[in-house]
């Protein structure tokens, strides 16, 4: 017991508070043991040797209790008896369980919102392409430059790729194709040759500037790391 330091009050109040702590958690180990022990029977269907290790845990909480109330009996000493320590001890348990419902209430409305915000999110971009899929544009665009396909990309814009053009020369390169690019949001659209090598990765892109402007190739690796220009 703690004695010099402090009065036998405050003695009886810290053990009360430190018991109270200890049965929370005992208790929230008892409950997951009970748990486990259920879902090893029946949910997951383990076999007979793992059933038997969750049952050895349930077994061994008794004595782990029996070890906690020892432990601090041994540092700071109390006494069933004493109405103020049993008060603490009741309260600082009750407390705790409140607490760990409240922060358990929390975390789930938490992640309930952001469940919510992400559906909302969701359907608005389904909304959103679903406009985009019926907008005039999209549809002259998609005839025009999307022959082989087309594809939505995360920025919100909309590509279009064209058939590939056979290279002249036999060698790395399968040839290129006509690309566009249109953001349904602000009209932008910008339009590139893309060479492609026979894996269909993109191996060079040529910006369409416009007429009198030079054509500057912007080269890449297989992996789609740029190399520079040419």
């Amino acid at each position: 017991m703690l004695t010099g330091e402090m009065s036998p009050e405050a003695d009886q109040i810290l053990s009360g508070v430190m018991h109270g702590v200890a049965d929370f958690v005992m208790d929230s180990i008892d409950f997951f043991v009970d748990v486990a022990s259920y879902a090893a029977q029946t949910a997951l269907g383990l076999d007979s040797s793992h059933i038997e290790d969750v049952q050895a845990m349930a077994d061994n909480y008794e004595q782990c209790r029996e070890n906690a109330d020892r432990w601090i009996q041994e540092k700071f000493g109390y006494s069933d008896s004493d109405k103020m320590y049993q008060t603490v001890r009741s309260v600082t348990t009750i407390t705790s369980h409140v607490l760990s419902i409240f922060a358990a209430g929390y975390g789930v409305a938490r992640a309930g919102w952001s469940c919510c915000r992400c559906m909302k999110k969701c359907l608005r971009e389904h909304r959103y392409w679903k406009a985009a899929e019926k907008n005039p544009v999209h549809l002259y665009q998609k005839v025009k430059y999307g022959v082989c396909s087309w594809e939505k990309m995360d920025t919100g814009k909309i590509r279009y790729f064209g058939p590939v053009t056979p290279a002249k020369k036999p060698g790395k390169m399968a040839g290129r194709r006509v690309v566009r690019e249109w953001d349904p949001i602000t009209g932008q659209k910008s339009t590139w040759m893309d060479t492609v090598d026979h894996s269909g990765n993109t191996r060079s892109i040529r910006p369409e500037w416009g007429k009198g402007q030079p054509h500057v190739h912007y080269t890449f690796d297989k992996d789609g790391n740029f190399t520079g220009t040419r």
